[in-house]
């Protein structure tokens, strides 16, 4: 069984245009920057309108932290900083959620502090004062939080469902209790939602749609199992997922058919990219296939069913895919020139025009790796007809031979009654 609507965006490469016009065989790559001292970057998302968040690094051994990103799309460096030190842009939609180290206590100006941090949706002009914190579990609003209240925002769906984990707030400093998939109020009044788990004590919410709700919980074993959560919050109505033969799996995104992707270990304890059967039945769990190698991982699942993330090829090397079932899986890096200097890594994300984002190195060599950055992979455009030009008779937008071959063999040809008429 094959994962149905995959379509490769290798299809658009040699397209020609009345057998005269070809368009370039390799994709368009578009270096996404950083910011300033952080070059380091990661393109997490992509929306159908262009837009790219993620979060940039320092490439100082020294520097842990990571600022979420708002990145220019064309590459032309006008990358915009969207909360400071220990934040991280994951999903974008009408609105850019994530976390930052910034909380609000009342209506005061925000706090800065690198120790914690909080589920947030984030200006997306970059004004730390106009972060909106969601909260975690279990803690009245507002609240100044501790290591037993973080939480992250990963996905938000086109109607502003906001999804990610929280602590539950049964800890302390020194225990931080139980770190758990959560539905948030997008209205910031911290009325947020555990989901639960499948019986254990661990669970993280990855991706949405309008209806469903995915991605890992653990069961009564302490196996992190794939995972789709009821949005009531009633565990007893989680879905386990499986696997495809192993004892862990999860779940990384759900389109808008209720198609899920994510991992799953094999018979063999081998991660694989697996499109999971949303109906719970591991056995119609489809193993995506890697590049050659034993380990794959799908990231993002598009509208249109195109699949991206990771696998390793027979080398050993793991290279950013493009999922379309077995052995027609695509390496990202035969789509781009080999003397751009670029080994795509990761696949996060596919718009649905096929513009996948996501991080490579530049500048190196296998043995050598240059800096990791983030990057924008455009499939090239089919040529457009603007104007049908007269004379054009069998439509493919040119004037040429093959037009006068059709006036040729209907010449003198007349349909007009009575025939009479014709001479």
């Amino acid at each position: 069984m094959r994962m149905s609507g995959i379509i490769a965006c290798a299809i658009f490469i040699n397209f020609t245009l009345g057998g005269t016009t070809t368009v370039s065989a390799y994709n368009e790559i578009i270096d996404l920057g950083g910011l300033d001292g952080y070059p380091v970057g990661y393109a997490r998302y992509i929306n159908d309108w262009g837009k790219i968040v993620g979060w940039v690094e320092s490439n100082d051994v020294n520097d842990s932290n990571t600022i979420a990103c708002l990145f220019d799309n064309t590459g032309g460096g006008a990358n915009i900083n969207l909360g400071g030190a220990g934040s991280a842009a994951l999903c974008c939609l009408s609105r850019i959620v994530g976390q930052s180290a910034y909380y609000h206590v009342y209506n005061n100006p925000p706090i800065y502090d690198p120790n914690y941090s909080r589920a947030c949706v984030f200006d997306m002009a970059g004004d730390v004062n106009n972060i909106f914190e969601l909260g975690a579990l279990g803690e009245p609003w507002p609240y100044i939080p501790d290591s037993s209240n973080e939480s992250g925002a990963q996905s938000i769906s086109h109607y502003g469902q906001i999804v990610g984990y929280a602590y539950d707030g049964s800890g302390d400093e020194y225990n931080p209790g139980l770190y758990l998939a959560c539905l948030f109020d997008a209205t910031g009044q911290y009325e947020n939602k555990s989901l639960g788990t499948l019986g254990g004590y661990v669970s993280e919410a990855l991706g949405n749609n309008e209806a469903l709700i995915v991605g890992y919980a653990d069961n009564a074993l302490n196996y992190e199992r794939a995972c789709i959560f009821d949005p009531t919050g009633d565990a007893n109505n989680n879905i386990d997922l499986g696997t495809l033969g192993g004892d862990c799996s999860g779940a990384w995104s759900i389109n808008d058919s209720n198609q899920i992707v994510g991992w799953a270990l094999d018979s063999s304890d081998n991660y694989r990219a697996c499109l999971f059967d949303a109906t719970g039945d591991a056995n119609n769990n489809i193993d995506l296939g890697t590049l050659g190698g034993n380990h794959s991982e799908a990231y993002f699942i598009n509208d249109l069913g195109q699949a991206v993330g990771y696998a390793y090829d027979m080398w050993g090397q793991k290279r950013a895919c493009l999922f379309n079932g077995g052995n027609e899986n695509i390496d990202l890096n035969s789509l781009v020139d080999p003397n751009s200097g670029w080994i795509l890594q990761y696949a996060f994300g596919i718009n649905n025009d096929g513009w996948i984002v996501g991080s490579g190195t530049l500048g190196g060599t296998e043995n050598s790796p240059g800096l990791t950055r983030a990057f924008l992979l455009k499939p090239p455009m089919p040529p457009t007809c603007i104007a049908k030009p007269i004379g054009d008779l069998n439509g493919d937008c040119i004037v040429n031979l093959a037009d006068f071959a059709l006036i040729a063999n209907n010449w003198l040809q007349c349909n007009i009654h009575p025939s009479s008429a014709c001479w």
